[in-house]
């Protein structure tokens, strides 16, 4: 079954775990998000045991967001929460086979088959006085598909230290598979911050207009969606938070670019390893 996750205002991040498939014919597992409340723009992140982050969904646009991992790789953490914490609603997870997973009607009946949903893992460091008792189980976690050499991963190689107040050019690499729907591209921001922009390219690289985030907006996420032949369903995803520059930082601009990987040069430190579209071998 569905479960459902209740987000108040100002909440602390809610952990949960799920396993991935481990029975035969070990099918790829897929995670659905949905939200129960149209618009609300939540942030999930996906952790493998090791705790390194693999994608993170971002809610708010579409009616489900989903992501899928390999049968039989582990256990992963689900963390789940409001993108701007000054608003509140809930969120449906659902755990099943990829071939299995909802489309465009993530609680039309849906069961979840023989997918476990565990408890959620013991409090983060840190979090080690939390009693209010809001953790409770629901599942998880995104990325992958049968084969090694299908597998879905970007890079965000540009802008990885800073963002324009107004135009700004973003690049990225797809380091494992395709995106044959494209790349779905979006930059958000928390309190203070407006709508900000976003767009879909069959590139890996796109301009968008930033200003949208407003003169109070110094921080913000910018992401990259690999999309399937769907346009819809993202297959891996990556994303940077990064400073914003102030309006009219830019008056002083010596135009002075820095090299970065995906400009068409291999500069500086590049490689064939660490920068393949730059320096073919």
């Amino acid at each position: 079954m569905p479960v459902r996750v209740e987000v108040p205002i100002n909440s602390a991040p809610q952990f949960f775990t799920f396993q991935a498939d481990t029975a035969e014919p070990f099918c790829p597992t897929t995670l659905t998000v949905t939200a129960e409340t149209p618009g609300f723009e939540f942030a999930v992140k996906i952790r493998d045991d090791s705790g390194e982050l693999i994608t993170q969904l971002r809610g708010g646009n579409l009616q489900e967001n989903r992501t899928t991992v390999q049968a039989n790789t582990g256990e992963y953490e689900v963390e789940v929460l409001a993108a701007d914490p000054i608003t509140q609603g809930a969120v449906y997870l659902i755990v099943t086979c990829a071939d299995e997973a909802p489309i465009c009607d993530a609680l039309g009946g849906l069961s979840v088959g023989d997918t476990v949903i565990s408890t959620p893992p013991p409090p983060v460091s840190g979090d080690d006085d939390d009693d209010d008792g809001t953790i409770t189980p629901t599942p998880f976690i995104p990325l992958g598909d049968d084969d090694d050499d299908e597998l879905c991963d970007l890079a965000l190689t540009s802008p990885t230290d800073g963002l324009a107040y107004g135009s700004q050019d973003f690049y990225w690499m797809q380091t494992a598979g395709s995106a044959p729907g494209g790349y779905r591209v979006s930059v958000y921001g928390g309190v203070g911050c407006g709508p900000g922009p976003s767009g879909t390219t069959g590139a890996t690289t796109i301009n968008l207009d930033l200003s949208s985030l407003g003169g109070a907006c110094f921080s913000a996420t910018w992401q990259v969606d690999a999309l399937a032949a769907d346009g819809t369903t993202v297959l891996c995803s990556d994303a940077m938070t990064l400073p914003r520059e102030a309006q009219g930082d830019d008056d002083d601009d010596d135009d002075g670019t820095q090299p970065f990987c995906g400009d068409g040069t291999c500069n500086g430190d590049e490689n064939a390893n660490t920068c393949t579209p730059d320096c073919q071998p």
